[in-house]
């Protein structure tokens, strides 16, 4: 009985928000295969799994240069466990609640759409930021940050009064889905205005934006509040 309670329980998530589950597993396992990568020598000192970022994460040269993937493939990528596990559990946590709400295809919708404007948002910074500073290195964007930020933004536009319990630099904070918006796009604009995180912030920004934009439209559909 105990056993067959557990398994009921593990295929809960299966049933109710699959693409949640299948995306987060291929977050999972792309992460996974960089390990891996990261033991297979392809240069002096160089391991196959920094062409393999180069190739799949957002490069803004290959990209200008036909690389037109990279804006969905880099959202597979991590840089770190930590990294992994804070949008694992972004996307589990806003994906259930919106997959049950919109379903599979407009969830997935939202997360790559959310995910390729933070991408090409990022890119577009760097070369900016490339013509200001010749001598400034192009950078590579990984990570589901930009999607997971797409459904927090649609989360506070679907949603916006409603309250929940949300983890603000690990402090839990509990928030209106209007206030949470707020939250997000002040703590990104600090990250960007000090560094303090060393992240993507025009990613995080972009997806954002992209994700409350598609969450009102949807809202306007009829999902959401009433």
């Amino acid at each position: 009985m105990v056993l067959r309670d557990m398994a009921g329980r593990l295929r809960a998530p299966w049933r109710f928000a699959p693409a949640t589950c299948v995306l987060s597993l291929a977050c999972a396992a792309a992460f996974a295969a960089q390990r891996v990568l990261g033991r297979v020598p392809f240069m002096v000192e160089h391991p196959f799994a920094e062409p393999f970022t180069f190739i799949f994460g957002v490069h803004p040269p290959l990209l200008a240069g036909g690389f037109f993937w990279q804006p969905l493939t880099y959202a597979f990528l991590h840089g770190s466990w930590l990294h992994l596990l804070v949008n694992f559990v972004g996307i589990l946590f806003f994906g259930f609640a919106l997959e049950m709400e919109l379903g599979a295809r407009r969830f997935l919708l939202l997360f790559f759409a959310s995910s390729v404007a933070g991408g090409l948002f990022w890119a577009l910074g760097e070369g900016v930021l490339s013509l200001l500073s010749d001598l400034r290195p192009f950078e590579t964007c990984i990570g589901a940050s930009g999607g997971a930020y797409g459904l927090v933004g649609a989360f506070t536009a679907l949603y916006a009064s409603r309250r929940l319990t949300v983890l603000v630099y690990f402090i839990p904070m509990r928030l209106r889905g209007k206030t949470l918006a707020w939250v997000v796009l002040a703590v990104t604009v600090l990250d960007a205005a000090f560094d303090i995180t060393g992240t993507a912030y025009a990613a995080h920004f972009a997806g954002f934006v992209a994700g409350w934009f598609a969450g009102r439209r949807l809202r306007g559909e009829g999902f959401g509040e009433a």
